[in-house]
């Protein structure tokens, strides 16, 4: 598949790392092949304006650009770094707002216990009185398999009559004996 026009011409951008006293050659940063004319253009500034002391830039083995004299001193940046002061008022700041949160959740927290607890209080006094009486019952040697499934045949009775009249019972079996 031979195109009908000349094919573009491929670019090769190189950048050498500064050669020490010890080896002669210098050696190969980054090394990208293939590049387009446009994408030439678009890294040429990028690489040149940021290369380190020593380092130099080609393309196709030509020079285009060298990074400063190893020798040269570097500009160090200003670089501004928050004060102590500065970071920690915010900080005070959200851990009084997450401190408050917390006791906030906590005390809703207990608020929904507490209306559970009152709530179901009768249901559990009634569940509580129940149990001890079945302990009691079985205890004493009372209780006969028999008592058990006429219990649970009692309640299954109330259900279904509750159920079929439409009304909410008081939950026990009156026709148990």
């Amino acid at each position: 598949m031979a195109p009908a026009s000349e094919p573009e011409r491929r670019y090769r951008i190189t950048v050498f790392r500064p050669h020490g006293s010890a080896c002669q050659q210098r050696t190969v940063a980054l090394d990208i092949t293939a590049l387009t004319a446009g994408q030439l253009d678009q890294l040429r500034p990028l690489i040149s304006d940021y290369l380190g002391p020593g380092f130099v830039a080609a393309v196709d083995g030509e020079i285009i650009a060298r990074g400063p004299a190893a020798s040269d001193p570097q500009p160090v940046p200003a670089i501004s770094a928050p004060r102590y002061d500065d970071i920690l008022e915010p900080t005070r700041r959200l851990t009084e707002l997450a401190i408050q949160q917390h006791e906030y959740c906590y005390a809703e927290l207990q608020r929904l216990r507490r209306d559970y607890e009152e709530e179901f209080d009768q249901e559990r006094a009634i569940l509580r009185s129940l149990r001890q009486r079945w302990l009691e019952w079985v205890c004493n040697d009372k209780a006969q398999p028999e008592d058990a499934l006429r219990y649970l045949a009692g309640v299954v009775r109330d259900a279904l009559k509750r159920r079929e009249d439409g009304t909410s019972g008081d939950g026990s079996a009156s026709e148990r004996r």
